[in-house]
């Protein structure tokens, strides 16, 4: 099946006063349909002049991006038609009202009038965007300018969605209705995702795979448990005990990398081989009845992305 998305090998560079700067280093990799795919860095890594290539709005400098096997550099209105773009700050929109924002996206999407205007009206009531749909967007909170570039984003079902940081600004309700759609639109329609942010946490949360870029170069590309795997194989079992446990300090120590962080709750850390050997001794040791809680942890993405961001920073 042919990927949504194949990268390969693109170079982009910019010129800032005398200086050439790499945006982004010979990158490859493919995005497949009905993936939630992330691009995962810090600020200025080149994840957004990435996602601009991916867009037509840039040109490669070398190497070649390919949107269902077709070259964007001989076929560049093809994601125009086909894909939903958030970007970064949305400029084109800032004068148009709500309700002519989402509406004209339409148009140029190719939807018939008639069709833009009921399926803006839909979106509109969805979002709960009504009490605001005549107010020129750049006079909205930064939270309402941020929806309506989402909402904007979905009119026509596009099958594909670059969302480039969709949740900045959004209060936590309104993030996780976000969320909740685009699963909804992957398991009815098999949309694919593409989402460009620096939050790992968020990212953990909803992707399936994640590129991590550093410097304008992909360093890490793979599932969420893959990556949280290269960070660290054992288990961190979290013990938070009813009270102070002196008694039970001797059997936790014969566990290795024991780590009380105060008197009442400890981390031990376990390997993966025999995990459920491990468990069920450490709480035969303990007693599961003498504590108040009891988590089983991996290593989070967070863990991954701060662990590859500082080893790579420290090489330059």
């Amino acid at each position: 099946m042919i990927p949504i998305y194949s990268i390969e090998n693109v170079t982009k560079s910019y010129q800032n006063g005398e200086r050439v700067v790499l945006a982004n280093r010979d990158i490859s990799l493919a995005i497949e349909g009905g993936e939630f795919f992330g691009f995962l860095g810090p600020n200025g890594a080149g994840k957004t002049t990435l996602v601009r290539q991916m867009m037509s709005l840039l040109v490669p400098d070398k190497g070649r991006i390919l949107f269902k096997g077709k070259d964007l550099r001989k076929y560049p209105a093809v994601v125009k038609r086909t894909v939903g773009y958030l970007p970064q700050e949305p400029f084109a929109l800032q004068d148009l009202t709500v309700e002519q924002a989402i509406y004209f996206t339409g148009r140029l999407r190719r939807l018939p009038a008639r069709k833009a205007r009921r399926m803006s009206d839909e979106l509109l009531a969805m979002w709960h965007l009504d009490p605001v749909r005549h107010t020129v967007i750049r006079y909205l909170s930064g939270g309402q300018r941020r929806l309506v570039g989402f909402v904007s984003a979905l009119i026509g079902e596009p099958p594909v969605l670059v969302l480039d940081e969709p949740t900045n600004d959004l209060a936590p309700d309104v993030r996780q209705q976000v969320w909740a759609y685009l699963r909804q639109l992957r398991k009815q329609k098999g949309t694919t995702v593409i989402l460009v942010t620096h939050n790992a946490m968020e990212a953990e949360r909803v992707l399936d795979r994640v590129a991590i870029i550093v410097d304008g170069r992909v360093v890490a590309v793979d599932s969420i448990g893959m990556l949280k795997a290269r960070v660290d194989s054992r288990v961190r079992i979290d013990l938070t005990f009813k009270s102070e446990p002196r008694e039970y300090e001797n059997p936790l120590m014969l566990f290795e990398n024991t780590q009380w962080l105060n008197k009442k709750r400890a981390i031990v850390l376990v390997g993966r081989t025999n995990i459920k050997a491990e468990i069920a001794s450490l709480l035969d040791r303990i007693g599961i009845e003498n504590l108040e809680d009891f988590r089983i942890q991996t290593a989070s993405l967070e863990d991954v992305y701060t662990q590859i961001v500082s080893n790579k920073m420290l090489e330059r």
